[in-house]
């Protein structure tokens, strides 16, 4: 997102990208691309570094400490971490899914006709309708 400051489209629709915001009308040109771009690299860090906790709270253990044994603390990390894990990837492949559409010419994964605008809309829109429904 910090890139598109750098070449002068930064991102225009709000701060929560507002559905209305970020249609063609409102947002003209390649700027909410780069907003979407972000949140996709905010959703698969966001997977590794749960990934990497988890994996971390059940191998480094203390030689001898059962997992009942940790911490209060550790097991809220962890189930944190865990629920992170269930709750990012349908998100983070929505979004893929929905910037691939536009771009790409890409039918993976979309949904029938009658739930979309026309086909000319900005991968903005699409993204944001999978990743919210």
């Amino acid at each position: 997102m910090n890139f598109g400051w750098l070449v002068g489209t930064a991102p225009d629709a709000g701060w929560f990208g507002y559905a209305n915001l970020t249609s063609r009308q409102f947002s003209p040109g390649p700027h909410l691309d780069f907003w979407i771009l972000a949140i996709q690299i905010l959703g698969i860090s966001s997977i590794l570094g749960a990934f990497n906790f988890v994996v971390t709270i059940i191998n480094m253990r203390a030689a001898g400490m059962r997992l009942l044994w940790m911490p209060v603390f550790v097991w809220m990390v962890l189930v944190t971490q865990v629920l992170v894990l269930l709750a990012l990837p349908p998100l983070t492949i929505g979004m893929i899914l929905g910037v691939s559409w536009v771009p790409l010419h890409s039918s993976a994964g979309k949904p029938s006709a009658r739930l979309l605008r026309p086909a000319d809309q900005r991968a903005g829109d699409l993204a944001g309708a999978v990743s919210t429904w």
